[in-house]
């Protein structure tokens, strides 16, 4: 009975769980960037909202990382320059959007 009872939430949250999956955009204007001292992440938004459903519009960066500091000023560069993001790629996970490739 235990190891039903196991099953039966390891099932129950394997169900609940939300795929991430992986997003490309192109061409695009940045509008605002920021940082957000609570999580340590940055966050940029677009002149023309992602092509996939991410809370208000908002493309997260974690600047805790080596790589995630290198996208921040990638991006501070491209919007210091007004130059547009030739490419963005993003996880999406939920409503949560997370890049992980920028080239300008």
């Amino acid at each position: 009975m235990k190891k039903l009872l196991c099953f039966a939430a390891f099932a129950s949250l394997l169900a609940s769980a939300t795929p991430a999956f992986a997003v490309i955009d192109n061409n695009r204007t940045i509008s605002r960037v920021g940082v957000q001292n609570s999580n340590s992440s940055a966050y940029v938004q677009f002149t023309v909202a992602p092509s996939a459903t991410c809370s208000f519009n908002t493309l997260y960066i974690a600047v805790n990382t080596d790589a995630g500091r290198a996208n921040y000023a990638l991006l501070l560069t491209a919007q210091a320059t007004g130059q547009p993001i030739a490419r963005v790629d993003y996880t999406v996970t939920g409503t949560n959007c997370t890049i992980n490739l920028i080239e300008i």
